[in-house]
């Protein structure tokens, strides 16, 4: 066979007509990068007992490959050893394998079970991300980390069992399994617990998985930790005790079944109503729930934060009370329902990304308070077809108005000092803009309108 093998390393496969299953001779020590890389016509592989490590990306892209044979003398696969080989449906793995590395099995969709020997202790950053048709994994008793992605987008994965001994699990480990409905912990392990399904340590949750539909979160727990609940496709309804005393601005995330958030009401950080989350006083809007398909803001309510409105798709009128004066960083963004928009009179600054991806959104009306457009605050608002910059902005920021294909007129007054980078790139419909000076509105044919254009218009009228 094409095998090139220099002081025990097999360097090189070059591939041989006919030839579909791979029997590495003994001897061989270990299968150096990028080996095996895009043979495309292997099937199977068997590694002698003799082979100590396999490298990295060392069968990554072997599009064909649906079966390997670990021999019991590997201790580590390394990153991307197997990345990305697509028709592989079975691993037997040696007795001494202590590290699955990086990407190690990254996009094998065709694998749909894998039993890890005993010896693994480490289970390393994407090793299985998505591998799609996973649906059974057994974890030796000796695991002591799953890294951070390790699991994520293992979308056919429906339960998972952590062992006493894991101490580590990453962040995103089990991220975008939308199949996971239920995990269980070892009743011996010291730093995690699961009630329900939903896995905690001492007083934070770890990860809820995505198949659970209603979470009552237990009295011991004090903080929602960013991504708490991200990518719980299922969840309907989560349920705050009076102990939490914060919730994270990106605690909920991707949750597009949640109609509601209630909070205890002997909670002295928080509150809800109409299961819409606020602060104690009612003076910050915290979350809406992605799936509510109306909301009345009240006028206590003074700041609206980041990304509480975010992607609630089903929103169609927003009514923003003459309370409120601060709009967070992506407060309004995506709101792809939304065709009726009043913001209040009193509203003085609107961050970055206010309302982005509002594509139904076709008029808005400014308040006069607000004193510069924000870096894509209405970017890919699609329907949008006019827009008056209120008298006190001077600044109309970066890809303010980023493809606003319909965008025809814009007023834009003369305390507008400086306009940035790709205002008004994408605004393909727009073809002139209006100049308001004093009381005087002037309409000048523009196209591509720039600062270095805005700047030419301000000397030629004397602003």
């Amino acid at each position: 066979m094409g095998f090139e093998i220099i002081n025990g390393k097999l360097e090189k496969y070059t591939e041989e007509d006919g030839v579909t299953d791979i029997v590495i001779p003994d001897g061989v020590k270990s299968i150096e990068e990028y080996a095996f890389t895009e043979c495309l016509t292997i099937k199977s592989v068997t590694i002698p007992d003799s082979v100590k490590t396999i490298s990295y990306s060392a069968f990554c892209l072997c599009s064909a490959l649906e079966t390997v044979v670990i021999g019991n003398g590997v201790s580590k696969i390394m990153d991307g050893a197997f990345l990305a080989c697509e028709a592989l449906k079975s691993v037997t793995f040696g007795n001494k394998v202590k590290l699955i590395d990086e990407c190690a099995f990254q996009e094998c969709t065709s694998l749909e079970e894998i039993v890890l020997p005993d010896s693994v202790t480490k289970i390393g950053r994407t090793a299985f991300l998505k591998c799609t048709s996973l649906k059974k994994v057994k974890i030796p008793e000796g695991l002591t980390k799953i890294s951070e992605d390790a699991f994520y987008g293992c979308t056919s994965l429906k339960t998972f069992h952590i062992p006493a001994a894991v101490k580590t699990i990453g962040e995103d480990a089990f991220k975008d399994c939308t199949s996971l409905e239920a995990v269980t912990v070892d009743e011996n392990n010291e730093k995690y617990f699961e009630i329900s399904g939903v896995v905690y340590s001492k007083n934070q949750i770890v990860f809820v998985p995505a198949g659970i539909e209603v979470v009552e979160i237990p009295e011991f727990v004090t903080m929602l930790k960013p991504w708490a609940f991200a990518y719980c496709t299922s969840l309907t309804k989560v349920i705050v005790p009076a102990g939490v005393k914060k919730i994270d601005e990106c605690a909920f995330y991707e949750n597009p079944n949640l109609h509601d958030v209630i909070v205890d009401p002997n909670n002295e950080k928080y509150c809800d109503i109409d299961g819409v989350l606020y602060d104690k006083n009612v003076k910050k809007l915290v979350y809406c729930p992605q799936a509510k398909e109306s909301i009345i803001i009240p006028d206590t309510v003074t700041t609206i934060l980041d990304s509480a409105l975010c992607d609630c798709c089903h929103l169609t009128s927003i009514i923003i009370p003459d309370s409120v004066k601060k709009i967070g960083e992506c407060a309004f963004c995506y709101l792809t329902s939304l065709t009726s928009l009043k913001i209040g009179k009193n509203v003085t600054d609107i961050q970055a990304s206010g309302f982005q991806g509002c594509k139904a959104l076709k008029s808005v009306d400014l308040p006069k308070k607000l004193t510069k457009i924000s870096w894509l605050m209405f970017a890919w608002c699609e329907s949008l077809k006019e827009i008056i910059i209120p008298k006190n902005v001077t600044v109309i920021e970066k890809q303010a108005f980023k493809n606003c294909s319909s965008l025809t007129r814009v007023v834009i007054p003369e305390s507008v000092t400086e306009i940035g980078e790709e205002a008004f790139s994408g605004c393909d419909s727009l073809n002139e803009i209006v100049l308001a000076k004093g009381t005087e509105q002037i309409t000048i044919p523009v196209t591509n309108l720039d600062n270095e254009k805005w700047q030419e218009i301000r000397g030629k009228y004397g602003l």
